[in-house]
C-alpha cells in the first residue's frame, strides 16, 4: 500500500503543478498498513454539464461591469472605501458587489495588502461573498484581491487517522488568519433530493439553486473534517480574469485562525440549528469545547 500513497501523492500533486498549485501527500502512520489510499477522481476546477453551464451564463453575476452599470442607469452608489486592490482607483469590486447583492443581507468581504481576507466575526451562518479583480480594475495579475486566480502554493497532506475519523487534512505550512488556503472543487450541479448531500455546498447566491458536490470528484481541500470549532471557513467568491470570461460560482477556502504547520485544517458543515431539520446524526469526533455531540447527517438513498 506504500507505494498506492506515493503514486496517488504524485500524480495529484503533478496536476497541481500544472495549475500553480501547492503539492498534496497522502500518508498512513496507523499501525494499519492494508488501507488503501482514498479513491475519488481529482481536479483542479469544477466539472459540469452544459445545461449547467448555461444557467450560469444565464446569471446576473456573469454580466460585464459596464452592463451591470448601464442597467443602473449608471447611478452612483456608496460604496467601501477599502479594496485590497493595488489599483485601488480603478478598482469596480465594490461597485459590483452592490450592484449584484447589495440589497440582500450578505456581507462584502475585503482583502488586505497582504491578500489576506478579514474574516472578523464570520461564522457557518454568515451571508457572504468575496469579489475578485477581473481586467476591468486595471491591476495586474499578482494583485491581492485574486485569491483563486493566482493559487496557493503552500503544500497540504491527506492523513489517514484511523477506523473512527478516517482521512482529514493537514497544514504542510503555516498559514496566517485570513489566508487562502485553497479551493473547494466538485461537480457543479443541481442537487437533487435522495443526494448525499454531506460533500455539497451551495453557491445559490450567484447562481439559483447550484451546489459543488465533493462526493465523487474533487481535491484535497475535500478532506477537511467537520469541527463545532472550525478553524476554516467556505467563501462564495466571484472570478473571473477578463470580464469576456464566464462567471462559474466558485467557492474558496480561507484561515479563520492562525494555522500551524500540522495541524488539521477543519471545516464547520452543520450547526445546531442544522441539526434540527435532518432525522439522522452521527456522533461527532471533533472533542472541542463547543462541540455538539452529535451532527446531522443526509442519508444516500442509492
Amino acid at each position: 500500500m506504500f507505494w498506492d500513497y506515493e503514486d496517488l501523492t504524485y500524480f495529484h500533486s503533478m496536476a497541481q503543478k500544472e495549475s500553480g498549485l501547492g503539492q498534496v501527500f497522502y500518508m498512513n502512520l496507523t499501525s494499519d498498513r492494508r488501507k488503501p489510499p482514498p479513491n475519488y477522481s481529482f481536479t483542479t476546477t469544477n466539472m459540469m454539464d452544459v445545461p449547467t453551464y448555461v444557467r450560469c451564463l444565464a446569471s446576473d453575476a456573469h454580466l460585464s461591469f459596464k452592463t451591470l452599470e448601464a442597467k443602473n442607469n449608471g447611478s452612483v452608489i456608496p460604496v467601501v472605501k477599502q479594496t485590497g486592490c493595488e489599483n485601488p482607483k480603478g478598482c469596480v469590486c465594490n461597485r459590483r458587489f452592490e450592484y449584484l447583492y447589495g440589497e440582500f443581507d450578505i456581507k462584502n468581504l475585503q482583502t488586505d495588502k497582504h491578500g489576506r481576507l478579514d474574516v472578523a466575526g464570520l461564522n457557518k451562518d454568515s451571508h457572504r461573498i468575496s469579489i475578485e479583480c477581473s481586467d476591468e480594475c486595471g491591476c495586474s495579475h499578482k494583485c491581492p484581491r485574486r485569491h483563486l486566480q493566482r493559487g496557493q502554493p503552500k503544500p497540504f497532506v491527506v492523513n489517514y487517522e484511523g477506523p473512527k475519523k478516517g482521512n482529514c487534512l493537514r497544514a504542510a505550512a503555516d498559514f496566517k488568519k485570513g489566508e487562502f488556503l485553497g479551493e473547494y472543487t466538485g461537480h457543479l450541479k443541481l442537487p437533487m433530493t435522495d443526494d448525499d448531500q454531506s460533500y455539497e455546498a451551495s453557491v445559490d447566491q450567484m447562481v439559483d439553486g447550484l451546489v459543488i458536490c465533493a462526493k465523487k470528484c474533487g481535491n484535497a481541500i475535500r478532506f477537511m473534517s467537520h469541527s463545532c470549532s472550525a478553524n476554516a471557513i467556505f467563501v462564495l467568491t466571484w472570478s473571473r480574469v477578463k470580464e469576456t470570461d464566464p462567471l462559474i460560482p466558485r467557492i474558496a477556502v480561507f484561515a479563520l485562525e492562525d494555522i500551524k504547520m500540522g495541524q488539521e485544517v477543519t471545516i464547520s458543515y452543520w450547526t445546531s440549528t442544522d441539526k434540527q431539520s435532518v432525522e439522522n446524526s452521527v456522533r461527532c469526533w471533533c472533542q472541542t469545547s463547543k462541540c455538539m455531540g452529535w451532527i446531522p447527517i443526509a442519508v444516500d438513498a442509492s
